[in-house]
């Protein structure tokens, strides 16, 4: 019985030994890896071989500096820059006009989120845009003498995305969810309406320019029309390219995509160059004098661009840019941000 003990004693122990070296070798458990975002990255664009494509330095060849920052408290998603004022929209349901300084000289209650801002090219109007689901509103007011006033208010049955005016085609365009582009005219009377291809979110935004006009479609064009809303082409069409900003300028016609591309036309429509960011693109703009492009992407970065494609400047931000816009003369543009804040930088060659 003795030994029968002991064998027992001696395997018991040996049983405990064996548990603590497993204890010991056993990994511990891995941290908590983060969840995913609720919209999964964009996967890597497939580049068309043979396609122009722009060197991607990242050296700067223009020197930028913060004039000054603007804070709202809810993101911006709407800046338009002119010669005297600044446009915002905030989320926080307000479009202010501010001076070159940045200072506030006005502010405009809407009906829901503030989405977008244009400035006509004398500053004679300010065109706006909120919404409260499932419609949106459109706001015209005269800039003139200083005297700001509410010249008409429209209701749309959709969501409206971007928006433009011009002073000398007498023209108003809205960009809107419905996949149309809506024309009126400066009395507020309808001109014409644009219909893309079906698509979720369609007509993200709208640029005009002398006799034309650019709309990024969601359903992966980017269009030229005429100010008469006639089709003169359309370009894109890849997989996961839908359109979210556009641009014009007399030589140029730019789309900001969601397949990390930008993509640079002529204004005849052909191809230029294309350049790739580190993810979806949101917003692009043009100035004419310097001739600089500036993108703005989810990647949290400005990209400062010479029409050629070379990377001029880039800016880095702890949140991500949503709108850009140069100022007339181009020595100046601006960002807006889901952080809040508006920033004005100033450009020097």
């Amino acid at each position: 019985m003795r030994s029968v003990a002991l064998v027992l004693i001696i395997l018991a122990f040996s049983a405990c030994i064996a548990g603590e070296r497993v204890a010991e070798e056993s990994p511990k458990p891995e941290e908590k890896a983060p969840q995913p975002a609720t919209t999964p990255p964009v996967p890597p664009p497939q580049n068309e071989e043979g396609s122009p494509q722009p060197s991607h330095e990242s050296a700067q060849k223009i020197n930028l500096s913060l004039l000054w920052s603007f804070s709202t408290k809810e993101p911006v998603y709407g800046v338009a820059v002119g010669r005297r004022y600044i446009a915002v929209a905030s989320y926080e349901n307000k479009i202010y006009l501010l001076n070159m300084s940045g200072a506030p000289v006005w502010s405009f209650k809407t009906r829901g989120n503030a989405e977008a801002v244009a400035l006509s090219e004398g500053e004679k109007y300010l065109l706006a845009t909120s919404y409260l689901v499932p419609e949106a509103r459109v706001y015209l007011f005269s800039l003139a003498g200083g005297n700001i006033s509410l010249i008409w208010e429209k209701r749309l049955h959709t969501l409206a995305k971007g928006v433009a005016v011009s002073e000398q085609a007498n023209l108003v365009i809205i960009a809107a969810r419905d996949g149309r582009a809506y024309a009126y005219t400066l009395e507020g009377e309808p001109r014409w309406t644009f219909e893309i291809q079906e698509s979720a979110w369609g007509v993200w935004d709208v640029a005009l320019q002398g006799g034309r006009v650019a709309l990024a479609g969601d359903d992966k064009y980017l269009y030229l029309l005429d100010t008469g809303g006639r089709l003169l082409w359309k370009r894109g069409g890849k997989k996961g390219s839908y359109l979210y900003g556009c641009a014009l300028s007399p030589e140029l016609v730019a789309g900001a995509a969601q397949d990390r591309m930008l993509y640079v036309y002529t204004t005849d429509g052909r191809l230029l160059w294309k350049f790739k960011t580190g993810f979806s693109n949101h917003d692009v703009a043009i100035a004419e004098n310097p001739e600089l492009i500036a993108l703005s992407s989810w990647d949290k970065k400005v990209y400062i661009l010479s029409y050629s494609g070379e990377v001029m400047a880039e800016l880095e931000f702890e949140q991500e840019p949503t709108k850009v816009d140069f100022a007339p003369d181009g020595r100046s543009f601006a960002v807006g941000n889901r952080d809040g804040k508006v920033y004005l930088f100033g450009i020097e060659n």
